[in-house]
């Protein structure tokens, strides 16, 4: 599993990890049991349509704000 224990959050991914998208419900911050270095990625706010670039690579992700957020990275 990628994600740490007890988040409301999901991940998936391919595996190869080329592609991973996770899904955060709430809360400030998802740490993950690895950082993902080498990957770009969008921020996605499913509730408002919001979109913005990601600007750090793990092991903890820190939401543009507490609410639902979904984030896609791809490897560069």
């Amino acid at each position: 599993a990628l994600l740490a224990a007890d988040q409301k959050a999901w991940a998936l991914y391919d595996s190869a990890r080329a592609t991973v998208l996770l899904y955060s419900l709430e809360g400030p911050t998802f740490p993950l049991k690895e950082g993902l270095r080498g990957y770009a990625g969008q921020w996605f706010n499913p509730l408002g349509g919001k979109t913005l670039t990601v600007t750090e690579t793990g092991p903890v992700f820190t939401k543009p704000d507490a609410g639902a957020w979904a984030l896609l990275l791809k490897r560069a």
